[in-house]
């Protein structure tokens, strides 16, 4: 054997080590392959894959054409050993420095990734699982299915027959019923078998059927496919160790920490330092409040910790908090970072630490620090159970004692911490939850236990209001800013901030506070002993509050992957774009613009309500106009006969994707729908503009939702009422009813008193026909349809709002910016139940 053959088979050896050595948490420093790993912990990740792959596969395939030191026989073997070593390293340095939400995006497009590159990918189903298409002129669903399979859940499978695998799908469902109603209604369906001949089926073919029928169980089955096609490592993380952290850390390394509320990398860089001989007392670790002033200071502790062995430096580690907030002087901090990576001390160390951007396409750090760095994301828990835990340890039986009526002050704050820890884990609900994010922190739950404090200490008695409105008005208050979401904080601290905490209050079902008699520690183990199993129902929400936001995370992560895949698509039948066939059937259905001069000649009295059919027939204009402009744009660009433009491209990628294009957005409403759904709806919205434009007489019961702007609708019937009675407008509030009828053809005649409106559905909770009162939602049933409602306009203070619920109402599930009007509607409950169950009311069905 040559010396060079030798040497390469010593080097690959070597190179298998080390990619193992690697996930263990060190790095040999000898060989030429340990310089490699050197060299590739400077470089972006993905470029290190690139980097590191070919080296292998370059020392193993020399080895294999000399012959002398592989078996033939197990050079596949050992191929595909290094490949998936290198791919695991460089996923687990990869999901280190990403935020929680993304984890299982990112490792379920490396396995498609893989499958592709493998042959082992079936690009119909992946394409279906990706875009979960509805057929939107599917037939009735069948009477004996009815009960349990939606319209939605009907449109998909319809959808999924079309591929080649599933043709069968939907007469094998109608003809077994039993059995998929019984998979169908299984909480954990995905980790059931299929019924019939459907459970030998290929796990994406499951993934395709569960995204039809269990769209709330998605994630989890994603999780457990790529669980049972790479293995349980790249699902199941190991505990966050910083001490691994700054064993792949460098001078030309500096560590990179992420801010979350109630996570302080800083306690655990300081055990870290403590192993290994850096503490603040030995002068060699130095923590620095990055502030106004400070970066002088910052930049001389750099200067002295990396000063080389040559000059007399030591070398130390300095960690350089809320750099965020110095966002001017960062450029001078990588400059500083690129001299400590050229001619630095071995042993010093530049640690950082920020918070995220609130918006996630900006960042507030150079480019240059985050390449360099070992970033690290140790995010906080989201259960109920551990907010809560992490909530009550800020603070201590010193606390307690400092108060002068302790009975009260055990459980007031107990209270305290279970509304924190309800307000921080509300978040996950998406906007059933709030409306829009806060940034509620362990500030606002301190300085409000100093308010408590100082309240029972400087009175007699409890002033129970007062605390409540610093506590949650002003501490927790200012962050919010929509009024329905502040009334939801008021509603918690107004049930568990109540003489009632003293007799052992149950915050909810299974769930109590301790009596006043109990001690701190006490109080600590009832968190870790006696807490219930965690459901929605904890935070005052409905159980479906949690198939919600588990189908809209895995929309969201569907979405993400589409939009890393660039929307291409893959050919149709001769090798046409599949989205030229979309182009031309949309084009073909577009309907033409109405009309504006005549119907302005219709006018003869130009009320309210025709005010409104005339801007609406405007505003439709604007949109159909610029549907057809495009879409014949895009026909040209695809002809050859114009140069596809940004625009154009964005469109066609669209299509390819179901999705409707930006420039139509712009010119819509506010939907959720995707392109094949929205366009049927557009189409139904025009039919109505045609029917009221015929004469300009109001629809008896008009589709409201169908508006650009509904709210103008809504004003109309409080002018006409101001005006029939000579009532001052802004006087005028909105009263609701919701009436026996369901259907607006069932409407023969307009109401006495203002008007009849419909297409209404309800989020968190549904509507009792027969005692036509507000109730508990039917499980599985996220937005029931609501019957027709009478819109009327009343003068504000000539009525009662006893046992009326203020609901909010939105165009779509997005709330927030979506709000149009708020509602009036019966309850025979406490109004805190429904404000605390997110419930409202929605114009679109997403």
């Amino acid at each position: 054997m040559s010396s060079d053959i030798a040497e390469k088979a010593k080097i690959a050896s070597q190179t298998e080590i080390e990619i193992n050595a690697a996930r263990e948490g060190y790095r040999p420093v000898a060989s030429r392959s340990s310089m490699l790993f050197f060299m590739l912990n400077n470089l972006f990740r993905v470029h290190k894959l690139y980097l590191f792959s070919l080296a292998a596969f370059v020392i193993v395939f020399e080895r294999a054409i000399d012959g002398t030191t592989v078996d033939p026989s197990n050079i596949d073997e050992r191929l595909a050993g290094l490949i998936e070593n290198i791919t695991f390293v460089i996923w687990d340095f990869t999901r280190r420095g990403m935020f929680e939400k993304h984890k299982l995006t990112v490792v379920t497009q490396l396995n498609f990734l893989i499958m592709q590159a493998t042959g082992t990918l079936d690009n119909d189903e992946h394409r279906f699982l990706l875009l979960a298409p509805s057929a939107p002129n599917a037939p009735m669903v069948p009477d004996n299915i009815a009960s349990w399979m939606t319209e939605a859940m009907w449109g998909s499978i319809h959808a999924l027959k079309q591929v080649a695998a599933f043709t069968e799908l939907v007469d094998d469902i109608v003809r077994a019923a039993k059995p998929w109603k019984l998979w169908v209604e299984d909480d954990k369906a995905e980790k059931q078998p299929l019924p019939q001949k459907w459970n030998d089926k290929t796990g994406l073919q499951k993934l395709c059927i569960i995204r039809c029928l269990r769209p709330d169980r998605i994630t989890n089955a994603l999780e457990d496919y790529v669980r049972d096609s790479r293995g349980e490592r790249y699902v199941v993380e190991p505990a966050f160790d910083m001490a691994k952290v700054f064993d792949e850390s460098s001078p030309a390394n500096p560590i990179f920490c992420l801010l979350f509320p109630g996570v302080n990398p800083y306690s655990d860089v300081e055990a870290v330092g403590q192993s290994k001989g850096y503490t603040e007392t030995g002068g060699n670790l130095r923590r620095i409040s990055m502030g106004q002033g400070q970066e002088p200071i910052a930049e001389k502790v750099i200067d002295d910790y990396s000063k080389p062995e040559s000059e007399g430096g030591r070398g130390g580690w300095v960690y350089l908090d809320n750099v965020h907030l110095m966002s001017k002087w960062l450029p001078v901090l990588e400059r500083k970072l690129e001299i400590v990576a050229e001619n630095g001390h071995p042993d010093c160390r530049v640690i950082c630490s920020a918070e995220p951007h609130p918006d996630p396409m900006c960042q507030w750090v150079p480019q240059g620090i985050l390449e360099n760095s070992v970033k690290v994301v140790n995010m906080p828990p989201s259960a109920l159970q551990a907010n809560l835990r992490r909530a009550y340890a800020q603070f201590s039986q010193a606390d307690i004692d400092a108060c002068s009526k302790s009975r009260e002050m055990k459980t007031m704050l107990f209270s305290l911490c279970y509304f924190h820890a309800c307000v921080v884990g509300r978040h996950k609900f998406g906007s059933q939850g709030w409306s829009r994010k806060y940034g509620f922190n362990f500030g606002d739950l301190t300085i409000s236990g100093k308010v408590l404090v100082n309240y029972l200490n400087n009175n007699d008695f409890v002033p129970w209001d007062d605390i409540k409105y610093l506590q949650v008005e002003v501490m927790y208050g200012g962050h919010i800013t929509d009024p329905w979401d502040r009334r939801v904080a008021i509603a918690y601290l107004t049930e568990y901030m109540k003489p009632d905490v003293l007799t052992g209050l149950e915050f909810q079902p299974g769930f109590k506070c301790p009596g006043p008699e109990e001690d701190y520690d006490y109080y600590k183990n009832y968190i870790e002993e006696d807490f219930p199993i965690e459901t929605p129902v904890l935070f005052g929400l409905h159980p479906n509050a949690e198939i919600g936001f588990l189908i809209s995370d895995g929309k969201d992560l569907f979405n993400t992957i589409l939009d890393l895949g660039g929307g291409s698509g893959a050919e149709g039948a001769g090798g046409e774009d599949p989205a030229k066939g979309i182009l031309d059937d949309l084009e073909t259905r577009l309907p033409e613009n109405f009309n504006m001069f005549e119907l302005r000649d219709k006018v003869v009295d130009e009320t309210p309500y025709v005010s409104v059919v005339l801007q609406e027939c405007a505003r439709m204009n604007i949109l159909l106009t610029e549907m057809r402009r495009s879409m014949a744009e895009l026909q040209l660009g695809l002809a050859g006969s114009l140069n596809m433009s940004d625009p154009m491209e964005t469109l066609l990628s669209c299509m390819r994707l179901n999705r409707v294009a930006p420039n139509w957005e712009k010119n819509a409403y506010p939907s959720k729908k995707d392109l094949s759904n929205w366009f049927e709806d557009m189409l139904q919205r025009v039919a109505q503009l045609k029917a009221w434009g015929e004469n300009l007489e109001t629809p008896i019961s008009v589709w409201i939702t169908a508006l650009f702007n509904p709210m103008a609708y809504i004003t109309a019937i409080l002018q006409t009422t101001a005006r029939a009675n000579d009532l001052p407008l802004d006087q005028m509030d909105t009263w609701t009813d919701f009436l026996e009828q369901t259907e607006a053809s069932q409407m023969t005649a307009y109401p006495e008193t203002g008007m009849y409106i419909h297409g209404f559905f309800m989020e968190g909770a549904r509507w009792d026909g027969k005692k036509q009162v507000l109730a508990e939602s039917v499980p599985k049933e996220l937005h029931p349809a609501m019957p027709i409602m009478q819109v009327r306009g009343l003068v504000h203070g000539s009525y009662s709002e006893d046992g009326i619920y203020k609901c909010p109402i939105y165009t779509t599930s997005m709330r927030g910016p979506t709000y149009v009007f708020a509602g009036t509607i019966k309850t025979s409950d406490k109004i805190n139940k429904w404000v605390l169950a997110g419930v409202c009311l929605l114009m679109n069905d997403d």
